[in-house]
């Protein structure tokens, strides 16, 4: 990763196996959120543009789906925001 936030669609949960816990937090983010709204937008464009049957079938059932998705928060940037909130 480069620094930003990123969405893994991990329906299996094999994620938190594969990852270094130490450089990055897992979560499962929420239906409604800020990052979950954005990412269904980017779902829903590359829909639009590919007419992918995966993101179709994401789009279709997204309250479940949506659960299939891991937040990757790199750990450095975490504490980039807690330095700005108590500054």
């Amino acid at each position: 990763m480069t620094g930003g936030l990123a969405f893994v669609h991990d329906p299996h949960d094999r994620l938190p196996t594969r990852t270094q816990a130490s450089d990055v937090e897992l979560s499962r983010p929420a239906v409604e959120d800020h990052d979950t709204t954005e990412l269904h937008r980017l779902i829903a464009r590359h829909f639009e543009l590919t007419k992918s049957p995966i993101a179709e079938a994401i789009l279709d059932n997204w309250p479940e789906k949506v659960g299939e998705f891991y937040k990757v928060t790199p750990r450095a940037l975490l504490a980039l925001r807690k330095g700005s909130k108590s500054a």
